[in-house]
């Protein structure tokens, strides 16, 4: 399905569906209007538009809490699928507080390699950890704000950095913000920096198209990312299909090969589909890994 939309000045331009894996660069972070008119630049640009405002303060358990977007424009990599050129956003949203479980018995930490689990605040504070944690390095363990699992993950496909299980030296596997809380008062540096010295950089995305009561609109999976070189998706594929399962994401449709357009009426493919395994084959380019010291809290910071 594809419709034409007409702009003020007379121009038809073609909406598509699209569903698949995508690679795809990033161009900017959080831009202005003067860069989004880049971005953009087929848009009507005449009238001067305001910046985006990408902060605001939100309301939970009679708490105002500070939330930054945090939106990475993306173009997709023809090349790489099937001659499909999009330009789009992934949109995560990054909280100034912590995350705990339900009785709040137990908190989330993440680590200098970006690693996160739960834990007793106690124990964090005594910097004991239990056995069963055995796996989990205590280098640079602190509270994660709610948000930043999903941004270190991004960081991590994107710049192509390894787990530390497969390196011998863990200071390749380190991916970490000097200053999280930098982000909140509207300074992207260390990451926008990275962005600018490595711009051709690539990394997977699931995109989808969302079907709504005012159209159907491109949807970018925003909790899960996909380094370029790799093509097994197993457990991307499950953590899609739980969350849909629970409610989330329960309007858009997804497809599990390589981005393609899509007949959203009919849920099927407008190409022809191939198998996963075909579509995906000789897809072995690797790029170079980047190490990347992006911590910020002190003892001081901690919750307790």
């Amino acid at each position: 399905m594809a419709v034409k939309i007409k702009q003020s000045a007379e121009k038809e331009f073609e909406l598509k569906n699209y569903a698949g894996i995508a690679t795809v660069k990033i161009l900017a972070l959080n831009p202005n209007a003067e860069e989004l008119s880049k971005i953009f630049p087929n848009k009507d640009n005449s009238e001067k538009k305001e910046n985006p405002i990408y902060f605001k303060t939100i309301e939970k358990d009679d708490k105002k809490i500070e939330q930054v977007r945090l939106d990475f424009y993306y173009q997709t990599v023809k090349e790489d699928n099937n001659d499909i050129e999009i330009t789009s956003k992934i949109t995560l949203f990054l909280n100034k507080e912590y995350r705990y479980n339900k009785d709040k018995t137990k908190i989330e930490v993440i680590n200098n390699y970006g690693e996160t689990t739960w834990i007793e605040p106690e124990a964090l504070k005594s910097n004991e950890f239990p056995d069963n944690l055995s796996w989990f390095s205590k280098d640079g363990v602190r509270p994660a704000y709610i948000g930043e699992p999903q941004l270190i993950n991004l960081l991590k496909c994107l710049f192509n950095i390894p787990n530390k299980q497969s390196v011998d030296d863990k200071s390749e596997a380190e991916c970490y913000l000097e200053k999280t809380v930098n982000l909140f008062k509207g300074n992207y540096k260390e990451i926008t920096s990275l962005l600018k010295e490595f711009p051709n950089n690539k990394f997977k995305v699931m995109i989808g198209s969302k079907i709504t009561e005012k159209g159907t609109f491109l949807d970018t999976y925003n909790r899960n990312f996909i380094k370029y070189q790799i093509a097994k998706y197993d457990k991307f594929y499950k953590t899609i299909q739980d969350e849909q399962s629970s409610g989330a994401y329960k309007d858009t449709i997804f497809g599990w090969h390589k981005l393609a357009e899509i007949n959203v009426e009919n849920n099927i493919f407008s190409k022809e589909n191939k198998s996963i395994n075909a579509l995906f084959e000789g897809n072995t380019s690797t790029q170079p890994t980047q190490t990347i010291s992006f911590n910020d809290m002190d003892n001081d910071d901690l919750p307790f």
